[in-house]
């Protein structure tokens, strides 16, 4: 088991340090020219706290370095809520390494029953089956589960990092309190986000890491934190990097779109849709992943702009889903999530047809004047509205006049309408036709006018 856990912090240290050599920065805020030595702020981060066991387990704070060099905590101090913890061993905390930091009471255990101590100070409250360096017995008495504040102090004294937690905050609500007793709060080490506590980079607007987007609570069981017969669910890792993988999450939904049939183009930006809390947003990238209905509409993107061309006399509905990837090879290393949403069409009455027709001065017409659909429309569309009836008169072909802006079924129009011209007049009738989907103005398609010649 010592051999297995050995062989995990030496990969767990190589990653770290392999990330932060990789991405070339440290996260220390020190002068331009610091003296030789200079412990500057950032140079030892809180990477997580557990602030109340639910059974007898150690509370305890996590520290990083993020220097590439080793650094002695002889006579640092934690301070917890005004109340000053020293380290009065000569405590060595190597480059891109973690110290865990515990409190008075309670025990590391694994299944196979071995416990893990700190190998500083070993007494009745500080022993165990296997004392490690990583470990140190700070001896506070806990941690608030609602509000607190932690500093790391060195020994000049100067404040090297700080947490500030508070219940009442919506974001730090979501992972400390009494629902999330048993659980750890843990750091969101980012190598994509290499400069976070750098009061220089304007996304974090402080050097301290206390903002608590850059937090997260931890659901992790691990080999340290076992009770009775069971490993304890939803608690804390100590000793392990808090560098994951989290894929990208929908933040702003995709809204469902209804659009009239032969419709222009939609472009949607997908930029606020999408978010990665490993990674900058501009490095997701979006595909369409599938289109239930590529007859009805065309999905394409480019860049951030998902555009839909709907095709020229379709109507009906169509599923878009939206993949979104982050960036390989960064902390999200390729995950995936995706957003659907509903395209609706509605048909539209395309433009109806008309037989010419052709009478005498103020003698009925005989033939013509028979409406037909589009042939792109089917029995959708119902009826005809006539209006713009000119130097005439309009009849159904039994007989029955037809006034302006009246609406006709589909099989009046086509059974044929006729034109009687006013007296003593010749020359051209008008009338204008409309197709529609009801017997009222909401069903209306475009118009056509038709031309009547009278001799």
């Amino acid at each position: 088991m010592l051999r297995k856990l050995r062989k995990f912090w030496k990969f767990v240290g190589f990653i770290s340090f392999w990330i932060f050599i990789q991405i070339g920065v440290l996260f220390a805020s020190c002068p331009d020219n610091p003296e030789e030595n200079e412990i500057c702020e950032g140079d030892i981060v809180i990477t997580e706290f557990f602030f109340q066991s639910a059974v007898n387990m150690y509370e305890y704070i996590e520290i990083f370095n993020t220097t590439s060099a080793t650094i002695d905590l002889m006579d640092w101090k934690i301070e917890i809520d005004g109340n000053e913890y020293s380290i009065d061993d000569p405590v060595n905390i190597t480059s891109n390494d973690y110290i865990v930091l515990l409190s008075f009471s309670g025990v590391f255990q694994t299944s196979e029953g071995t416990t893990y101590c700190s190998s500083f100070n070993p007494n009745i409250f500080n022993n165990c089956s296997n004392p490690r360096e990583d470990l140190y017995w700070l001896k506070f008495p806990g941690l608030s589960d609602e509000s607190g504040v932690i500093k790391v102090i060195d020994d000049t004294p100067k404040i090297i990092d700080e947490i500030i937690y508070n219940i009442t905050d919506s974001g730090w609500s979501q992972i400390i309190g009494s629902a999330n007793v048993g659980k750890s709060v843990e750091f969101r080490i980012n190598s994509s986000h290499p400069s976070i506590l750098d009061s220089s980079n304007p996304e974090n607007g402080a050097s301290l890491n206390d903002n608590s987007i850059y937090w997260r609570s931890s659901d992790n069981e691990h080999p340290y934190l076992f009770e009775g017969n069971n490993f304890t669910s939803n608690y804390g890792s100590p000793l392990e990097s808090n560098i994951e993988d989290y894929p990208p999450t929908v933040s702003s939904a995709l809204s469902d779109i209804t659009v009239n049939e032969d419709a222009d183009s939609t472009e949607i930006n997908l930029i606020q849709v999408f978010t990665d809390v490993d990674n900058y947003d501009s490095l997701i990238t979006k595909t369409v992943d599938s289109n239930t209905n590529s007859s009805l509409v065309i999905a394409s993107i480019e860049g951030d702009i998902l555009t839909l061309d709907y095709q020229k006399d379709q109507h009906g509905t169509a599923t878009i889903m939206i993949l979104a990837t982050s960036k390989e090879g960064a902390t999200s290393n390729g995950l995936t999530v995706v957003d659907d949403f509903m395209i609706t069409v509605n048909t539209i009455a395309d433009l109806p047809s008309i037989t010419s027709a052709t009478t005498d001065e103020h003698i009925l017409s005989s033939s013509g004047l028979v409406i037909s659909r589009n042939s792109v429309d089917g029995d959708e569309v119902t009826h005809f509205q006539i209006t713009g009836i000119t130097n005439g008169s309009l009849y159904k072909n039994d007989g029955t006049s037809i006034s302006n802006d009246e609406f006709i079924t589909f099989a009046e129009g086509n059974a044929g309408l006729k034109f009687l011209s006013d007296p003593d007049f010749n020359g051209t009738g008008y009338i204008t036709i409309r197709a529609s989907l009801t017997a009222d103005p909401t069903g209306l398609g475009g118009s056509i006018i038709e031309p009547i010649t009278i001799n």
